[in-house]
């Protein structure tokens, strides 16, 4: 990948911590998943529109006030040459398992993105502990955090 295209991509990545972003591309992920669900193409366009405008809204109102998060780590990954096959197979099999409304499949799906971001995270060397931060809620890391230490 292109240095052009990376920085690209990374200024198109951090655009999804504006608030009005995440909103547009969490209702139109809403209208996608439902529109896939019950095959309703009109759904399905108005969730893919939604999350451009937002992206398009962030790009031209850019603040400096947006304090950096948990989200910043995960950039680094998804800019990670080692993650594309996982997303592009986890997309599509989320896409097919939504259309053909097939739980088993869209488990699969979470599944094979769960584990890409545990591959990228042991070849980099880094704590999987971070990771397991992003897949449990704040009260039961801290739990697990303390019996670990014990």
């Amino acid at each position: 990948m292109s240095i052009i295209k990376k920085d690209f991509l990374k200024q198109i990545l951090i655009t999804h911590k504006h608030p009005v972003n995440a909103l547009f591309h969490l209702i139109g992920i809403g209208f996608i998943v439902l529109g896939l669900w019950l095959h309703n193409i009109p759904w399905i366009t108005v969730g893919i529109i939604l999350p451009c405008m937002g992206t398009f809204y962030a790009l031209s109102h850019k603040t400096k006030n947006i304090k950096k998060c948990w989200y910043d780590q995960l950039i680094k990954l998804y800019l990670s040459k080692i993650q594309i096959p996982f997303h592009i197979t986890g997309y599509l099999l989320l896409i097919i398992s939504l259309w053909q409304n097939d739980l088993l499949l869209l488990l699969i799906a979470v599944l094979i993105k769960i584990i890409g971001y545990i591959v990228v995270y042991s070849h980099e060397g880094k704590n999987l502990g971070v990771l397991f931060y992003f897949l449990v809620p704040k009260r039961s890391y801290k739990i697990i955090k303390k019996s670990i230490k014990k």
